[in-house]
This record gives structure tokens, sequence and C-alpha cells, in this order.
């Protein structure tokens, strides 16, 4: 009844967060915190360099 009252919750995408919410304050605005929200962004980019700068490496090192 008191968590139905909730209008405005910030969390970061985490499905367990998530779950709770959609449970507890459905009718809540989940804003995202954005520094959680960037920091996934930054892992995932450093990810793709990651692959992309072992595939450049493998295709220079057939070529030789």
């Amino acid at each position: 009844e008191r968590s139905a009252l909730i209008t405005f919750v910030c969390s970061d995408r985490g499905k367990p967060y998530l779950n709770v919410i959609a449970r507890h304050a459905p009718k809540a605005l989940n804003i995202l915190d954005r520094t959680h929200i960037a920091a996934k962004m930054n892992k995932a980019i450093d990810e793709v360099r990651a692959q992309e700068t072992r595939a450049l490496k493998s295709l220079a090192h057939g070529r030789r």
C-alpha cells in the first residue's frame, strides 16, 4: 500500500532492481541512473574495441 504511493525511482538497469520496482511500485517513473548507464556503455565500447584490435592483429599476422 505504501510503496504504491512512490512516484519516482532512480536505479540502474539491473534486473533485480527492475523486478522489485515493477512488483512494488508499478506506477513509479523509473529514472535511470546515468552514471551506471554510462559505465555499462563504456564497458561495452571497450569490449568492442578489444575485439576489433584482436581481429586486426590476426589479419596483420596472417598477411606476413
